[in-house]
């Protein structure tokens, strides 16, 4: 099984979503996820880059070239943003993705 799978599975365990969430959410079937997820099947770019935003991960972690959040700054985020109406938690989220593609000073 490759990187990439193990980590799209672990991910996906760790945020807890079911397969038929992740389908739901993505396009993918539930299949195909599987597939993904065993090593069977290639995951290509644009698939990639969808799991990575729904599981709250970069395309580069799951490619192996960057290392995830620890787990105390997942459980924080994952507290600080569960009361949260949704237009607010989904604001947030734009607001990470902005500053994760923002340069460094």
């Amino acid at each position: 099984m490759s990187g990439v799978a193990e980590r799209l599975r672990a991910a996906r365990a760790y945020v807890g979503m079911s397969a038929a969430d992740v389908a739901a959410d993505t396009g993918l079937r539930e299949d195909e996820l599987a597939a993904i997820e065993e090593g069977a099947r290639p995951v290509d770019d644009l698939e990639l880059q969808r799991l990575a935003r729904l599981y709250g991960y970069s395309s580069a972690y799951f490619q192996g070239h960057e290392e995830p959040l620890p787990e105390y700054a997942v459980t924080i985020l994952t507290r600080l943003t569960s009361e949260l109406a949704e237009p607010d938690r989904q604001e947030a989220l734009r607001f990470a993705a902005y500053l994760r593609q923002a340069p460094e000073d």
